[in-house]
């Protein structure tokens, strides 16, 4: 389920198999290109990532445009 969507806010942006910098890279996002996020997880680390469209992006790169779930915020994962 869509939670909400955001734009991409940093070029080439990586998109991972999983929410940290250390697992595989398996794509990248172009600048300003819209993402559908399904769920958030803050890792081990302390960062906060979005589970999207394409797989795992750091929060940092995304704009949170619009969430559709009440009461207005998106669920972990």
């Amino acid at each position: 389920m869509v939670h909400a969507e955001g734009t991409i806010i940093k070029d080439r942006a990586a998109v991972h198999t999983g929410p940290a910098a250390e697992c595989r890279v398996t794509d990248h996002r172009a600048l300003n290109s819209g993402v559908e996020i399904y769920c958030k997880y803050t890792n081990t680390a302390g960062n906060l990532w979005y589970y999207t469209t394409f797989g795992w992006i750091y929060s940092s790169y995304i704009r949170v445009d619009k969430v559709s779930v009440p009461p207005g915020y998106i669920t972990n994962c």
